[in-house]
């Protein structure tokens, strides 16, 4: 028990301050004040608390739950005009790999093709022109092989240009039946270290056709060590 303000000061268990002698608005005064600071002290304890839990369930590196992450669907016209069809699951993770993939799926089959066919091309072509020098033979030979596949289109194109410090570039057949092109669904899917390329595909009709076709798409670059599954879900 204090003496002051008038009169006595005592602390009750509730924590409010009651002024003996004082009068009771006084009493009241000091007993809303101390219930007020205490109510304050309560919710900014509360209140940092579930900051706290919402920084640090952000920041969970444990966290094994799937997330999807951004993807850039890329055109390999080139490569997919000669080496089309069959099975088709690739990750380049740099220039070198890039080229390799570039070597494996375009130009060594046109070299292959060219080198398997050239002579019974060139032997046509002399029966049906006699009389032409050997340049204007293999000008004409040159002429055949680039109008029909797999060179049609082939002459003078350039591959895309990819920033490998930047980007890895997935590639996954998408080959499917159907009566017409189908729809397709793109999902690429993140935990931790473990990347999912997802392909969707919706199979329009029943007619006995085989649709070819290759998705290639860009994704950020992907530490070493990550491993990249590959799925194709095919639905009617």
């Amino acid at each position: 028990m204090l003496d002051g303000f008038g009169g006595q000061v005592g602390v009750g268990k509730s924590g409010c301050i009651a002024v003996i002698g004082g009068g009771l608005k006084t009493t009241l005064f000091y007993c809303l004040e101390r219930a007020y600071m205490k109510s304050i002290k309560n919710i900014f304890a509360i209140s940092l608390t579930i900051i706290i839990s919402l920084v640090v369930g952000s920041c969970d590196l444990t966290s094994t739950g799937d997330h999807t992450i951004p993807f850039e669907e890329i055109q390999m016209q080139g490569m997919d005009r000669v080496s089309i069809g069959g099975k088709l699951e690739v990750v380049i993770n740099s220039q070198e790999e890039y080229e390799e993939l570039i070597y494996q799926r375009f130009q060594k089959p046109l070299d292959d093709y060219w080198n398997t066919n050239y002579q019974s091309v060139l032997q046509t072509v002399k029966e049906q022109n006699p009389g032409l020098t050997d340049e204007e033979y293999e000008e004409l030979v040159r002429e055949i092989f680039y109008s029909t596949l797999p060179f049609k289109g082939t002459e003078n194109y350039i591959h895309p240009k990819i920033n490998f410090n930047q980007y890895t570039l997935l590639g996954q057949d998408a080959n499917s039946g159907g009566c017409e092109l189908p729809a397709y669904k793109i999902e690429v899917l993140k935990n931790g270290t473990e990347y999912v390329y997802r392909i969707t595909i919706k199979q329009i009709g029943n007619c006995e056709m085989s649709i070819l076709k290759n998705k290639w798409i860009l994704i950020r670059k992907i530490p070493t060590g990550s491993n990249v599954k590959f799925e194709k879900i095919e639905i009617e």
